[in-house]
Order: C-alpha cells, then structure tokens, then sequence
C-alpha cells in the first residue's frame, strides 16, 4: 500500500517532538551571550588562578631560572622587596600559562560570527602567533641575553661592580624578553597583510634595505644596551624572519594563482544551456556569478574543446582593469582575441577556442 504525500509528513510530523522546531536557527539573546561571555572570563580567570598557584609552588626554580643568565646574587632594597619580586614572578609566568587559554576563549565566543575563510585563516594566525612569540622568548633567553648581561656587567671597568637589585634586574628582564616576543610577529604581520591584500614577493624584496634599516631602529629602541652587538643579534632574527615570510608569500601567492580558475557547467540562469559547454571563471568572484545570474553577461568565455593546461597555467594579461574583465585567463592554446562592446553593458572579452 502506497501511502500519499500528506499522511507520510502528518506522520512525519507526529513522530518529532514538540519543542524540535524551536531548536533549529533559533538566534542567541543578549542574555545568552552576556552568560557566554561570562563562562569564558571565569575560565580565564581559573587558568590565571591555577597558572599563579604552580608558579609559586615552583618559585625556588623560577628565581634559578631567571637569575641564570646574570650568573650573579640578587639584592632587595625594602622590607617587601622580595615579596614584591615574587608577585612580579608569579604573576608573569601565569599570564605565559594562561594566555593560550585566553587566547581560545577569545576565538570560541566571535567564532561563530566570522565567515567560512576567515574561519580556517584565524587558527593558524593565532597560533603561528604564540609560537613565534615563545620561540623569541627562547632566543633572547639563550643567546641575547646573556651576551647584553655581560656587556653592560663589565661596561664600568675592574673598579666599580654593580648591585643588581631584583626589581630592577626583573623588570630589565622582562623588557628584553617582551622586545624580542614582539618582533618575532613580523611574519603573522605580513602574511596578514597579505591576506587582506595580495602582495607582490619581488616588490617586498625590493624593499628589503628599508625593512633592514628599521629593524636596527627598532632594536635600538626596543634593546637596553647602547652597543651595536644586541642591536644586531636583535635585527638579524628580523630580517631572517621577513625573508621567511616573503617566502610564505610567494608559496601562498602561486597556490591561490594556481586554483584561482575554475571549469564550470551549466552555469546556473546563464544563455547557454548546452551541457557540453563548459566556462572558465574564477573562484570566489561574486561579481562573475552576479553576472551570469542576472544575465547581464552572455558569456565570459566559451570553450567546446577544453585545452587539457587552462586550469594548471592561468594568466591574465596586464591591460585588463574591470574585475569582469580580469577573470579571462589568456592561454597560448586560445587564440582569434578581439574585444567588443555591447550597447549598455560592460565591457566583454570574448575568446573563441
């Protein structure tokens, strides 16, 4: 027995559950949102909380490890001195422990509000980003620093010696680690540049002397110590890191140029609805697709015999200024080009294979 079309959806119907509608696409209030945000502060501040207790259960090691590179005793001034540079302490390497934390309630609450690209880019950007910024705190800690300790310990000549106290040598310290933290961003900043604007890898190169220039500028201010050995052990991690991220550039760059055309049949509302027809167009270009759903274009390109290399070497000529325009890609298998103007549309470059 054959049921009909409206006892199979009352059945339907009757097997859901009642409150199963108001579960789908229901929008989030102001009240959800404000106890989301506060769940994710709690988190934080449990991870601050936790981070601080491990720190000063593990503080003797700590002091080891920030005292190592001076290789010299510390000293405190005032009666709270020492508590002092121990709050300093703790509280430091809890903001390093729980800034991950910080970092993935941040993303969890505005995730769902960004779109699919800007989706897959921001977890990699933010973690490219804590990773560059620990590894400059490993270089400054084993190789910067100690040098600058040195130079700046035997800068007052055999007759003077130096009281460190440990609020001083602690904030020195922390400066130094920070400066060194903060210009190992440089390839996340240029790789977002790029991703909100495509750059060009040889112009990057050309300015590579003004990139070196700031870099020195930069280390001079962000470095304590006035002689010009930190300031390049500073500037050289720097230029070794934008010569990385224009290297990052090109590889992404060739990749997008690669898959930035693709073959696509039976184009949705277009004038051809021949199914052997196939069109070039690019990826990710709403004016292309606006274009042939509101048939305001006829076609961009019209290809019976596909040549087996237009999707692997694209290229489009230099002279094309419109974006629809700039979506032809010029082959050295396509030929007979000749442009044509149709009275009250855009400008179309017809190619015929």
């Amino acid at each position: 027995m054959i049921k009909k079309p409206a006892q199979s959806l009352q059945n339907l119907s009757n097997s859901c559950p009642d409150n199963f509608s108001t579960k789908i696409d229901q929008p989030k209030t102001i009240k959800s949102h404000i106890k989301e945000m506060r769940n994710s502060f709690l988190w934080v501040v449990l991870a601050l909380c936790v981070g601080g207790g491990v720190s000063y259960v593990l503080h003797a090691q700590l002091i080891n490890i920030v005292q190592k590179p001076l290789g010299k005793t510390l000293y405190f001034t005032s009666p709270a001195g020492g508590l002092n540079f121990l709050i300093k302490l703790c509280f430091t390497f809890a903001v390093i422990f729980v800034l991950p934390v910080l970092m993935y309630q941040v993303v969890k609450f505005f995730y769902p509000l960004m779109e699919k690209g800007h989706k897959r880019a921001v977890v990699p950007f933010i973690a490219s980003s804590i990773v560059l910024a620990y590894a400059g705190v490993v270089f400054a800690y084993l190789i910067s620093l100690p040098n600058a300790l040195s130079f700046l310990s035997n800068f007052g000549g055999q007759n003077i010696e130096a009281l460190i106290t440990a609020d001083e040598y602690y904030d020195f310290v922390l400066a130094y680690l920070l400066g060194f933290a903060l210009m190992f961003q440089i390839p996340v900043i240029v790789l977002f540049i790029n991703k909100i604007k495509p750059q060009k890898p040889g112009k990057m190169m050309g300015i590579q002397r003004y990139i070196i220039l700031g870099s020195f500028i930069i280390a001079a201010i962000l470095t304590p110590t006035p002689d010009p050995v930190n300031q390049t052990i500073m500037a050289a991690p720097a230029v070794v890191l934008y010569q990385f991220a224009v290297l990052c550039v090109w590889r992404i760059n060739k990749k997008n140029n690669n898959l930035d055309f693709v073959v696509m049949k039976n184009m949705p509302d277009s004038l051809f609805n021949n199914s052997n027809t196939e069109y070039v167009v690019r990826r990710f270009s709403p004016k292309i697709i606006g274009a042939f759903t509101t048939k305001k274009v006829a076609r961009l390109q019209l290809i019976t015999n596909k040549p087996k290399n237009i999707l692997r070497t694209p290229r489009i000529s230099s002279d094309f200024t419109r974006p629809i325009e700039r979506s032809l890609p010029r082959a050295n298998n396509i030929v007979n080009y000749r442009p044509r103007v149709s009275p009250g549309f855009r400008t179309m470059d017809i190619i015929s294979a």
